[in-house]
């Protein structure tokens, strides 16, 4: 699924000249559904993403996000917050009842150039420990606020 997606997202940019990035997650998931045949059979993989477009403004950067069920974190040196932008409950592909309702949006902000912007998969969140418990978003949040105020080399 990640090396399928992955080709569409680079054929919806570079190919098909797509920049805004709802009409990107827009694109992605029809050709899925389609490459997939999702609409003929009942194959309900999908996948969730978080997607940025970043444009430069001086000192500050634009960030245009859309999410398919992953939120975008960023710690912010100003404030020293973490930020949390909600994704769309939709995923890329796959099947359910809300595919036909809601529509990928895109939020925009502006960050500093030293902000910490942070974009998560759910290989993250659904990753177990030795017990197999989850990390779980909560635990992810956590680690972010912690580590958000610290040089990038300390976090990594």
């Amino acid at each position: 699924m990640s090396m399928i997606c992955s080709r569409l997202l680079n054929e919806a940019v570079n190919e098909k000249g797509i920049y805004e990035p709802n009409e990107i997650l827009e694109e992605v998931d029809k050709n899925i559904r389609i490459a997939l045949k999702q609409d003929q059979d009942k194959n309900s993989d999908g996948m969730d993403i978080c997607l940025i477009c970043i444009e430069n403004e001086n000192q500050n950067l634009r960030l245009k996000f859309c999410g398919a069920k992953r939120p975008l974190f960023y710690f912010s040196n100003q404030t020293a917050e973490l930020v949390e932008l909600k994704a769309d409950r939709r995923s890329i592909g796959g099947s359910g009842s809300l595919k036909n309702k809601v529509n990928f949006t895109t939020q925009e902000i502006t960050v500093s150039s030293n902000d910490v912007i942070y974009l998560s998969t759910d290989g993250y969140t659904d990753q177990n420990n030795n017990l197999r418990k989850r990390l779980g978003t909560a635990k992810l949040t956590r680690i972010f606020k912690e580590l958000g105020n610290k040089p990038l080399q300390e976090q990594k």
